[in-house]
Order: C-alpha cells, then structure tokens, then sequence
C-alpha cells in the first residue's frame, strides 16, 4: 500500500457511508473535514498518496486548495479528486489542475459512487513516484 491519503470533506452523508464501507479494507487516509481547516495543513502533506475533495458548498475554497497542492514541491504530481454537484465545478476543477472529477448529485447511488471513488484513488490506483518524474 502507498501512503496516505488526503480526504476533505465535510461530514457529507454520502462520505459517512462510503467510509463505513470501506472500513475493511483498513485504507490509510487522512480526513480533514472543512475546507477552511485544509488550507492550512495541505502544505504540510508532501508525499500523499493523493488528495479527495470535495467541492460541493465551497467552490472557490477548493480550488485554491487545488492550486496550493499543485504548488508545492512533492505535491505537484500527486493526483488530485475532486467531486461536485455541478459539472461547471468540474470544469473549474480541471482548470486549477485536479486529475479527475465526478459528478455527484442526490440520487440513491451517490454513495456508491463516492465509495467506488475513494477505494480506487486511496488502494488502487498507483501514485507517481516522484523520484521517478525528477
């Protein structure tokens, strides 16, 4: 398994049954859960394995997330999820540099989604070995 992953989210419904759901798999992660809170530990995770966020209530916030992480050196390359309700937050997202991005609306199997989402970023998914990149 990589190293941590950086989750920030409110304690959105959906969040709170996607982690439950993933409880077994014993993920290695890290839950900040305001975007305010955020900004000033992002920095100071260099070497995450990446970073979940959530855009649903503060766009604006999350973007300059996006930013920071993508300016800081060791983070520059660590992939970036963001998720919405709006696909123009997406857009917006992809702008400041995210890496991926789903759209998540209120229906039945937004949960599922999210699940889906933070089990193939946070155990799946193999992040960029920086070392590698230099």
């Amino acid at each position: 398994m990589h190293s941590e992953t950086l989750i920030i989210a409110g304690g959105s419904a959906e969040l709170e049954l996607a982690l439950d759901a993933l409880a077994d798999l014993e993920l290695s992660f890290v839950l900040i859960p305001t975007l305010a809170k955020a900004r000033e530990r992002v920095r100071g995770f260099v070497g995450a394995g990446g970073v979940l966020l959530d855009l649903r209530g503060d766009v604006a916030s999350g973007l300059r997330i996006i930013r920071s992480v993508r300016r800081t050196a060791g983070m520059r390359h660590v992939p970036v999820v963001v998720w919405s309700e709006r696909r123009a937050d997406l857009a917006s997202a992809y702008h400041a540099g995210a890496t991926s991005g789903v759209v998540l609306d209120d229906s039945a199997d937004a949960a599922i989604r999210l699940t889906a989402l933070i089990h193939y970023w946070a155990s799946v998914s193999e992040p960029p070995h920086v070392q590698a990149l230099a």
